[in-house]
């Protein structure tokens, strides 16, 4: 997983048009993790 300061260097290098795929990508990752986690609670 690439830290926050890499993306907003690649926010702030690439400008406007990059911000959608940056959104997404966190959005991804969130939802993975979100997942470990479900997936670990439901196995206590």
């Amino acid at each position: 997983m690439r830290d926050k300061e890499e993306i907003m260097k690649d926010v702030a290098s690439e400008g406007p048009v990059n911000t959608d795929l940056v959104l997404i990508e966190m959005l991804v990752d969130i939802r993975d993790t979100l997942s470990r986690l479900a997936n670990i609670i439901s196995k206590k």
